[in-house]
């Protein structure tokens, strides 16, 4: 796979009820009750469905972003201002997309407790007609103090399970269903298509990215990592309690 081997300390203990969004600002998570829908049925565990579930947000370690051609393309980390996906001309007949690559802490909770995870990301700017996706990122070394500064044409540990894009009805955010991407990647795989694998406890790194380089050119920018942890790039998730 892309990007070195290295073994990460996986998390440990039971689930905390105190959850760190960034440096000095903390959400208190409550019991709720059991869900009264079912979830999305496990890739490698079985999942526990009964009993109270806690849920909490995780704001995003890292940002960066990808300017992928044909061949692939430099890797940068994000800037202080908004987060971009876009599908773009360059020169006169080559297309460029630009991926947003995120690097999140795994959750406390064992994978098989965990019910459901979505990525929320903040709309700045929205058009119609695009269609972009969440995928696990092969750039593992994004989460290490050696991130890699370009990538080769293949950057994608599977493309599976991947999570769709959804606008919520006030075009405020964008989210995605990664419960299954979750718990493949937190488990340390195998990923369905080639039964690729990543070391286990290794931060999470989603690729968002146009879906395809055959639909019409697009931009949409989210809310930057830097600032109003309420805004940030965030995973929201659900776990049951005491698991």
């Amino acid at each position: 796979m892309a990007g070195s081997r290295r073994r990460w300390p996986r998390p440990v203990g039971a689930l905390a009820l105190v959850l760190v969004l960034a440096a000095g600002c903390t959400i208190r998570l409550r019991p709720e009750p059991a869900p009264t829908s079912g979830t999305a049925p496990p890739i490698v565990a079985a999942t526990t469905t009964a009993g109270p579930s806690v849920r909490g947000a995780t704001v995003a370690a890292r940002a960066f972003t990808l300017a992928r051609g044909w061949s692939g393309g430099p890797v940068r980390p994000a800037g202080p201002g908004p987060l971009p996906v876009a599908l773009r001309q360059v020169g006169e007949l080559d297309v460029e997309g630009i991926n947003l690559l995120l690097v999140f802490p795994l959750l406390k909770a064992r994978p098989r407790c965990v019910r459901q995870v979505e990525l929320w990301l903040r709309l700045l700017r929205h058009q119609p007609q695009f269609h972009i996706a969440a995928y696990p990122s092969g750039l593992v070394s994004l989460a290490s103090d050696r991130p890699t500064s370009r990538a080769g044409s293949v950057v994608l540990i599977d493309i599976r399970p991947r999570g769709e894009a959804t606008v919520t009805a006030d075009r405020a955010w964008m989210h995605f269903d990664v419960t299954e991407l979750y718990r493949t990647w937190a488990e340390g795989g195998p990923f369905p298509s080639q039964q690729h694998t990543v070391e286990p406890g290794t931060p999470l790194v989603v690729d968002i990215r146009p879906d395809s380089f055959a639909q019409p050119y697009f931009e949409v920018r989210f809310a930057p990592l830097h600032g109003d942890a309420g805004t940030a790039p965030q995973l929201r998730w659900t776990a049951a309690r005491n698991c």
